[in-house]
């Protein structure tokens, strides 16, 4: 390392950077050999030409240090003071949001079996048990071998008279003995009285058609008879029109719907609680969606002829006239079941009015009901229709049906 002094040789800037060097070298001695006064905190030198020192003093702060005179050099340390006594505990801080769980780490390698541990003491002897079931009966032993004859006993008392036993069985009879010599002929004996009369013969062959009588007079022509009654047995059909057209203009059976069925394809909805078919009009006095009518739809969208009072009727375009006669075995198929827990239900109404005959689908059984049991009778000019009620949530079925209807003419 090369050696600096200051001589006539060294250039100007060389040399104040010399004396620089020294006096900090100095104040920095001076500094670690001046006494520190309780609260001085900060060191102030004053260095002036040629690395002089005239001043060294101790400040509380750096705020508090006197500058130096003009054409000195100011160096100034900090004096690291005693430590303070510790301060409060400060308050715990607001608990932080908790982390995402970090990814789960690879399963570790199974560690090696622990020592096998020391036995236990021995466990208290536990409660006596309970008897168990008797066990099955063992085979039988073979059977032992005949032990030796006992000696001979003493001859007993001679025992007292028994009684007199029965009589013996008569013996055979003997050969029999040779037959005597023959007696002397008796006199005649007096006749005896007459035996009763032999059953009758049996009858005797036909004898020969004795020859035709002559004819009699004809008698008078009776009054004509009356003709005798006609009973005829035909089927009614009928059904919602089909998917294509039931379902298209409104009349199908629709989830929740009610509608009535005449005999022949053709539907019509029940009457809602104003007395308005379901889907039957539209606008305001429009005209009914497809279906005939004898008039118009009047007033807000009320189809005239169709419903009577206030819901209480059937929808008479659909209504059917009929001759007397009974119906019977009412047949009804769906294209498909309801939904789980629901039914279709169908009734014969005659003049509005339901009668006996009616028959379910469920959402369990097959496709098709049956009444076989009721009938309805009408009266000439009574009018049937067939009822059907579904409380199915989502399924519109096709629906068809069929009857038996006699009729009896005089």
């Amino acid at each position: 390392m090369p050696e600096y002094r200051e001589g006539t040789s060294m250039s100007e800037p060389r040399k104040q950077a010399w004396r620089w060097l020294i006096g900090a070298f100095t104040a920095t001695i001076l500094t670690a050999a001046a006494p520190h006064s309780a609260n001085a905190q900060v060191i102030s030198v004053c260095i002036a030409r040629y690395g002089r020192i005239p001043t060294v003093s101790t400040y509380p702060s750096v705020g508090a240090v006197q500058p130096c005179e003009k054409g000195e050099r100011g160096l100034v340390w900090n004096i690291p003071g005693p430590v303070g006594p510790t301060g409060p505990q400060g308050p715990t801080g607001p608990q932080g949001p908790t982390g995402s769980p970090g990814i789960v780490g690879p399963q570790g390698a199974v560690g090696p079996s622990g020592p096998q541990g020391p036995s236990g003491p021995q466990g208290i002897v536990g409660p006596q048990g309970l008897v168990g079931p008797t066990g099955p009966t063992g085979p039988t032993g073979p059977i032992g071998a005949v032990g030796a004859t006992g000696p001979q006993g003493p001859t007993g008392d001679k025992g007292p008279t028994g009684p007199t036993g029965p009589t013996g069985a008569v013996g055979p009879a003997g050969p029999a003995g040779d037959i005597g010599l023959t007696g002397p002929t008796g006199p005649q004996g007096i006749p005896g009285p007459a035996g009763p009369a032999g059953p009758e013969g049996p009858p005797g062959p036909v004898g020969p058609t004795g020859p035709t009588g002559l004819a009699g007079p004809t008698g008078p022509t009776g009054p004509a008879g009356t003709n005798g009654a006609i009973n005829t047995l035909g089927i009614l059909t009928g059904g919602t029109l089909g998917i294509s057209v039931g379902q298209a203009q409104g009349v199908a059976l629709s989830p929740g719907g009610t509608v009535f069925m005449g005999v022949g394809d053709g539907s019509e909805p029940a009457c809602t609680a104003a007395g308005v078919p379901q889907v039957c009009c539209t606008g305001a006095g429009t005209g009914c969606l497809g279906q005939t009518y004898n008039t118009a739809c009047t007033g807000a969208a009320t189809p005239a002829p169709c419903c009577t009072g206030a819901g209480t009727g059937t929808c008479s375009s659909v209504e059917v006239p009929m001759p007397a006669g009974t119906l019977s075995s009412l047949t009804v198929s769906a294209s498909s079941l309801p939904d789980p827990a629901t039914t279709y239900v169908f009734t014969a109404f005659v003049d509005g009015v339901a009668c006996a005959a009616t028959c379910t689908i469920t959402s369990g059984g097959p496709q098709q009901c049956f009444d076989t049991t009721h009938t309805c009778t009408l009266n000439d000019g009574d009018t049937l229709t067939i009822q059907a009620v579904s409380t199915a949530t989502t399924v519109t079925p096709d629906i068809s049906w069929s009857a038996f209807y006699a009729t009896t003419t005089p």
